[in-house]
């Protein structure tokens, strides 16, 4: 018993609530989107968190910035998810609008007790399209 709640504890701190959001500008001179759009940069995000019974947060990404954590709140919601990427996709001066926003959400249980859940998101920070300029 002592090994199975030593394991859960560990499981709780490897996994433990984070988020992270993730760029690439590398697109091959490709179009993306409609076609007519320039590609600034692809943004992935994702949000993870641990709960107890699967409805107390333990330790969960936090939502106010990115690689932090916090601690007994619930902040795995779209919402975060959807602000974060389009702050990033701001930030990028070039960027005017985002294309192709997608989340999801996922979770299973590592014990009985515990719950690991997850948000990703995904959008295409684009400039200006062509006849725009």
């Amino acid at each position: 018993m002592k090994k199975m709640i030593l394991a859960a504890f560990a499981a709780v701190a490897v996994l433990s609530g984070c988020t992270s959001i993730e760029t690439s500008s590398r697109f091959s001179a490709l179009s993306v989107g409609d076609g007519d759009a320039r590609p600034v940069k692809h943004i992935y995000g994702k949000m993870t968190g641990c709960y107890l019974f699967g409805f107390i947060p333990l330790l969960t990404g936090s939502a106010a910035e990115v690689d932090k954590s916090a601690i007994f709140r619930n902040t795995l919601k779209i919402d975060n998810m959807v602000l974060f990427l389009t702050a990033e996709a701001r930030s990028g001066a070039q960027a005017v609008r985002v294309q192709d926003l997608q989340t999801s959400t996922g979770s299973f249980f590592l014990f009985p007790l515990i719950q690991f859940r997850w948000v990703e998101g995904s959008c295409n920070s684009v400039g200006q399209l062509k006849g725009e300029l």
